[in-house]
């Protein structure tokens, strides 16, 4: 592989990325939010290179009920995949978005656009999936109040 060039999106991670990636599930179940928040930067450090390993992590605390874990997901995770491979990652967020997952959208709207995000065709498209979004997240009742990150 090219220096600055990305594994195959469905590249099979190594097993010390596995342990990594296992250890972070269990730990979004912790009462202290300074464990949660390291759980996301842990899984965040491969949202780049093995995003696929990556997604069901990514769906399953996206769609937390707790607040928290979602805001920690969206910012160290969620935006930095699509940063790097908007459409195969856009395409399932929408997916869980326009299938009515009021707290996935949620996440999404704790979300920047980055990298390949910013593009004029994507950002149109995230942009519009961001109105959707918000409406569902409204309807739903969450995050009446603005979030303040723990940093």
């Amino acid at each position: 592989m090219k220096k600055g060039s990305l594994p195959p999106s469905g590249a099979a991670p190594p097993a010390e990325v596995t342990a990594v990636l296992d250890r972070a599930d269990i730990d979004f179940v912790s009462a202290d939010e300074h464990t949660r928040w390291q759980a996301a930067i842990a899984i965040g450090a491969f949202s780049e290179t093995y995003p696929e390993a990556v997604w069901p992590l990514v769906e399953k605390w996206g769609s937390s009920a707790d607040e928290d874990i979602r805001t920690a997901i969206a910012t160290c995770v969620l935006e930095h995949v699509m940063e790097a491979r908007f459409q195969p990652y856009f395409a399932r967020t929408a997916a869980l978005i326009n299938g009515g997952n009021a707290f996935f959208a949620d996440t999404f709207c704790g979300c920047w656009k980055l990298g390949e995000a910013k593009k004029r065709k994507n950002s149109a498209m995230f942009d519009r999936l961001e109105k959707k979004a918000y409406r569902l997240r409204d309807k739903a009742g969450l995050r009446q109040e603005p979030v303040e990150l723990p940093f």
